[in-house]
Formats: C-alpha cells, sequence, structure tokens
C-alpha cells in the first residue's frame, strides 16, 4: 500500500497509520466511522483510486450504521456480512464453550486409554518392605536396619515415579498429544517439546534405578541381600548417567516457567489443566508442582545415602559408600552450578532487551555529530599520531 505524503489530512494519516501492514478493505473495516461521511470526503482534495475506494467503503459502512433501527452498533466485515458486536461477543464465548466441552468429552475417551493400559509394575512396591520380596533367615538387629535404609532407597524412588512421574508424562503430557491428534485439533498452539523437555528420559532414567535397586533384594542368597559393592556399584552408574539427562530437563525447566506463565490467561489451556488435576492419579497435583519435582527429587538422593552409611558397621563398607556420596554431591553441585549460571544468563538477557540506551543525539540535540569518511589516508595519520 501507498504511503500519504507529508500534506495529507490528518483522518487520512491516522487511517494509514492505524494498521500498516494490511490492505485498504481490511483497515477501513476496523476503523470507528463518522456517521456524517460526506464531511469526510470533504476532507479528501485527492482523487487517487485509493481513495475512492476507502471512501465508497466509508459510505456503505455508514449506511449500514443508519440502517439499524436498534441503534446497536454493526459493523461491514470483509466477506460482506453484517455482525453486531454483541453477536461477535457471544460466538467467541460459544467458541471457547465448544472447546472446553470438547476438552471434557476428549477426556473421558483418553481414560478408558488408561485404563486399558493397566497399573505400572512399580505400583506394586509403593507399600511392601524388604522382607516381603526376599527370605534372608536369622540376621542382627544393625544388619536388619542396614538393609531397611537400602530398601527406603528404593521405596522412595518407586514411590517418586510412581506419583509424580507417572502423572506429569501419562496424564498432563499423553494426554495434551492425544489432543493435538484429534480431528479438531485441539489446542494446537502449545508446544508439548517446550513445556515438558525430555521428562521421558527421566522416567526411564528412574525406573532403570528402581530396576536395579530391586534386584539387590530378589533371587538373593541372604548373604547377598543389599550388599555394599553392588549398591555402590549402581549408584556410581547413576551418578554417571543422570547429569546430562537432569542437565537438559533444568535448563528446559527456566524456559517453561515462563511458557506457562504467558498461558495463564488462555481459558482453553486452563480447562486442560483443570480436566488433569481432576483425575484420581493425580491426586489434585498441579502442573507447577509435578515440573519441578525431577529437581527437587535430587537433592533426596543424598540424605539417603547419609542414612545408609549411619547404619552401616563394616568400615570397608562405610568407606566406599562415602566415596560414592561424595562423588554425587560433586556432580549435583556441578549441575546445579550450571543451571543457576543459565538463570543469570538469561537475566542479564532479558535486562538487555528491556533496557535502552539512549543516542547521543538524543541526550544533547545541540550536540553536533560530523560525517566523516575514514580513507586510507585518514587511517594513517591517525595511527602515526
Amino acid at each position: 500500500m501507498p504511503r500519504p505524503s507529508a500534506h495529507a489530512p490528518p483522518l487520512y494519516m491516522q487511517l494509514c497509520k492505524s494498521v500498516p501492514d494490511i490492505t485498504l478493505e481490511e483497515e477501513s473495516a476496523h476503523l470507528q466511522v463518522p456517521m456524517n461521511y460526506k464531511s469526510f470526503e470533504e476532507n479528501f482534495p485527492y482523487r487517487d483510486s485509493s481513495l475512492r475506494r476507502v471512501t465508497t467503503m466509508v459510505k456503505e459502512i455508514v449506511q449500514t450504521n443508519r440502517s439499524t433501527s436498534d441503534g446497536s452498533l454493526k459493523r461491514k466485515t470483509l466477506n460482506g456480512s453484517i455482525v453486531t458486536m454483541e453477536k461477535a461477543k457471544k460466538f467467541r464465548r460459544r467458541s471457547v464453550n465448544n472447546i472446553t466441552s470438547l476438552i471434557e468429552e476428549s477426556y473421558k475417551k483418553f481414560q478408558v486409554i488408561l485404563q486399558e493400559a493397566g497399573p505400572h509394575w512399580a505400583e506394586e512396591y509403593v507399600n511392601k518392605y524388604w522382607f516381603d520380596v526376599c527370605n534372608s533367615g536369622p540376621i542382627s538387629k544393625a544388619e536388619g536396619l542396614r538393609r531397611e535404609k537400602v530398601w527406603e532407597l528404593f521405596a522412595t524412588e518407586v514411590k517418586y515415579f510412581v506419583t509424580q512421574l507417572q502423572p506429569l508424562r501419562l496424564v498432563y503430557k499423553e494426554f495434551l498429544v492425544y489432543l493435538q491428534k484429534q480431528s479438531q485439533s485441539i489446542l494446537p498452539f502449545v508446544d508439548i517439546n517446550r513445556l515438558f523437555g525430555n521428562i521421558d528420559k527421566v522416567c526411564e532414567l528412574s525406573i532403570k534405578v528402581a530396576m536395579d535397586l530391586l534386584k539387590l533384594f530378589k533371587s538373593r542368597q541372604p548373604h547377598m541381600i543389599a550388599s555394599t559393592e553392588e549398591l555402590v556399584y549402581t549408584f556410581r552408574m547413576f551418578s554417571s548417567t543422570f547429569h546430562p539427562v537432569y542437565h537438559t530437563y533444568g535448563l528446559n525447566y527456566e524456559r517453561t516457567k515462563k511458557y506457562l506463565d504467558g498461558m495463564k490467561e488462555n481459558k482453553a489451556f486452563l480447562k486442560y489443566l483443570e480436566v488433569c488435576q481432576a483425575e484420581p492419579m493425580v491426586n489434585r497435583l498441579k502442573l507447577n508442582d509435578l515440573l519441578i519435582s525431577p529437581l527437587k527429587h535430587l537433592m533426596v538422593y543424598p540424605l539417603l545415602l547419609e542414612n545408609i552409611i549411619k547404619y552401616t558397621t563394616a568400615e570397608p563398607d562405610k568407606l566406599l559408600l562415602q566415596s560414592s556420596h561424595k562423588f554425587f554431591t560433586l556432580t549435583l553441585r556441578e549441575l546445579e552450578s550450571r543451571i543457576a549460571e543459565y538463570k543469570t544468563t538469561m537475566r542479564l538477557r532479558e535486562l538487555q532487551e528491556q533496557t535502552k540506551w539512549p543516542t547521543i543525539l538524543e541526550r544533547d540535540p545541540d550536540m553536533f555529530v560530523p560525517q566523516v569518511s575514514i580513507t586510507q589516508s585518514n587511517l594513517h595519520h591517525m595511527t602515526v599520531m
């Protein structure tokens, strides 16, 4: 669209400045047109084709406004239909209601899929104890306490997987994937990878740790149950593999918080959160609470290892556990420092984008800045000086 000259009337300037990147028909459709279009037309001394098109559309809109008997404000849309503002608001409300009803209907179908999948094998061990899965025979009280603390490490991992990771992945994530795959394509604007990151990798790592810890108790000879050597080996393997997985998740979580803040006003997304939160598996936990749970769970491992060390009587076993505890703590600190460094970098970038440094002429309009072209001779003269 050609831009107006500097001598164009003010109404025409306002017309062209309102939405500069659309056509004149689209632009005039959003104007609040004066009732007296003749005075509007008299303000234009120019008679080019663009102005004639605008003036013609203004006449049609004004005649439409005059023809309304109920006095309600109406506007002419691009396809030629006349829609009242009240009807437009009702249509938007009806669209939101349709989407929310579709989400509720889709979740009823999704619940059938969840029931067909059945419970995870880890749910079987949530309320069990170590002597329920193995035959240990007579042992000392100190050895019983030590095995109890090793089982507590396994039970904590199972509870974390069942009550936090499973609801986050199976309900919140998988239901969103299910909605976007529907023919209506509900909530297509939500970026699943940006919202959940590598939560699948976190679940795989957690269930692998739980399986390795369970092997310390099942199908073992009495003197090999919860042996310190195999426990240290299992924890060493976990310490070497959790860093890249949780590092990626931690960095994505900082972006996810801002992404969720921008979705708070979307009614369809809020309805999706409400439906997921009502699922019994979720236990009324909000999405924010579940998203931060993997990072919080990392802080539990050092405490559980300290409890095992406390009830270990053999000195060689205690040294092995202390070495493993030290290795995991150092790895965890490195992960925390990298996430903190990333948060600081993101904050500085935000401040840099929000800060507008004034130019020299804005600070002092009276200052004269000469236009100097640096040639080879001038550059040589400046170098010599």
